[in-house]
């Protein structure tokens, strides 16, 4: 007889941990559903405010500065009370609160400041390395046309490789003030290599070169050596770069 209620008495310990264990998975997954809701919002509001630091530190002449509106302030009064009313509610109920709507108002105001805020800071980093591209980007077609200008070839490929870097640092917000800063830099470098190439060529030059370009065994006929096209030549200094060979073959 003792020993069956020993039986009993450990069967009814061990129903005992398995309730409780039990409600304890209860609880932590509630919390954990709480802790879900509450995550995104918060890792973009602080991913949010690392860029706003980053963006004052654009330079002074920057189109938009970075600031927060009277409309925004609004926002975060709104947002720090919807979590301080989730947040009473929380100590009063525990993990039950995972189902009162005090939760999800404070997820959706969050997220409304989130978007308002991350909305500022996209405008602000837009127009400014809008303002770059303006100064130092180059239509394609007026870029492809220094490839045939002889002397250019190198400050053509030195445009490319840095508008390759600059491009590559406009893929997303700056992380860093150093990131900034390259752009900066590359940007100057652009400028500087456009100050160096041609766009306004005399059009019998552009025809030489044209037809020098698209000639893949790189010749061109000699009608199309112009007094004109041989004067800035040989203003340039380029006539050196030229021979003039007999097509015996009428090619």
């Amino acid at each position: 007889m003792a020993t069956l209620n020993q039986e009993i008495s450990q069967l009814k310990e061990q129903l005992d941990l398995s309730q409780k264990s039990g409600e304890a998975q209860h609880i932590i997954s509630e919390y954990g559903q709480i802790f879900k809701r509450l995550k995104t919002p918060s890792d973009i509001l602080h991913s949010s405010l690392e860029q706003y630091q980053i963006l004052k530190k654009l330079p002074h002449d920057a189109p938009i500065k970075i600031s927060v509106s009277e409309e925004l302030k609004e926002q975060v009064q709104i947002s720090a009370q919807s979590l301080k009313v989730f947040v009473e509610k929380w100590e009063e109920l525990d993990y039950s609160s995972r189902q009162i709507d005090e939760l999800d108002n404070a997820k959706v105001s969050l997220g409304t400041f989130n978007e308002r805020f991350g909305q500022g800071i996209k405008d602000c980093w837009l127009a400014w390395t809008e303002k770059l591209e303006n100064a130092c980007g180059l239509d394609d077609f007026l870029l492809e046309s220094q490839k045939s200008i002889p002397g250019l070839e190198e400050v053509y490929l030195q445009y490319k490789d840095s508008q390759s870097n600059f491009n590559n640092l406009l893929l997303s917000i700056a992380a860093s003030e150093d990131a900034i800063n390259q752009l900066e830099k590359q940007s100057e470098i652009m400028i500087g290599l456009k100050g160096q190439m041609q766009f306004k060529l005399p059009d019998e030059v552009s025809a030489f070169f044209k037809q020098l370009t698209n000639n893949t065994n790189g010749q061109v006929s000699l009608s199309m050596m112009t007094l004109n096209v041989f004067e800035w030549l040989q203003k340039k200094d380029l006539l050196k770069q030229y021979v003039l060979r007999r097509n015996r073959n009428n090619e």
